[in-house]
């Protein structure tokens, strides 16, 4: 459901006692918390595997990466820390990567270790777990979504009502901000259980 639609159930759930640029706000801290933390948002994409390449950017879309395969070997994560006491000319292996790990410096580049000693074959159009393009990446991470599943409306409603009557203003209710919590809390469990059994 778009922001629109979701921002309309809360104005209708509060009876208009909200505050629209906070319940905004709001919205989109939500989907970036859910995109970090639910599988609900999952996503996958190929990164072309390029011969002694060491670093790679972390697709645009992904808030928080689950897991990084090579071929289709899963990749473990380790930090840099742990890689520098391994080997200290981690930087330098050349073969078929067997972890990852994201540069210190930025979140935003993933180290693959040891660097791919070939360039992978062509990606193409091939959907990610449809197949594994050879000597290529598949990150797998949760995504950063503009908006939230049809079947988060409600809990996301909720926790925006429990942020707004928990706030510091002229309606601050903090036995209803807890109510909402609750609500909220409720909705993402049946959700999630109901995704689990589907």
């Amino acid at each position: 459901m778009p922001q629109a639609d979701v921002l309309s159930l809360v104005n209708l759930l509060s009876t208009g006692l909200r505050d629209s640029t906070a319940a905004s706000n709001y919205y989109t801290r939500i989907v970036l918390e859910h995109g970090s933390m639910r599988t609900s948002l999952t996503d996958a994409t190929y990164v072309a595997g390029v011969a002694d390449q060491l670093t790679y950017s972390k697709p645009t879309a992904a808030i928080r990466i689950l897991g990084v395969f090579y071929d289709q070997a899963w990749l473990y994560g380790e930090d840099e820390r742990s890689l520098q006491r391994f080997d200290p000319f981690w930087r330098e292996l050349s073969g078929a990567p067997a972890v990852y790990s994201f540069d210190a410096e930025t979140l935003d580049t993933i180290a693959v270790v040891p660097r791919p000693a070939r360039s992978g074959a062509a990606i193409g159009v091939t959907t990610p777990f449809t197949g594994f393009p050879s000597d290529n990446l598949t990150v797998v991470y949760t995504n950063n979504a503009a908006d939230v599943q049809p079947w988060e409306e409600l809990a996301v409603a909720c926790d925006i009502l429990a942020r707004e009557f928990g706030r510091w203003s002229d309606h601050q209710d903090t036995s209803a901000s807890a109510t909402w919590r609750q609500l909220a809390d409720f909705f993402l469990t049946v959700t999630d259980n109901a995704q689990s059994a589907a």
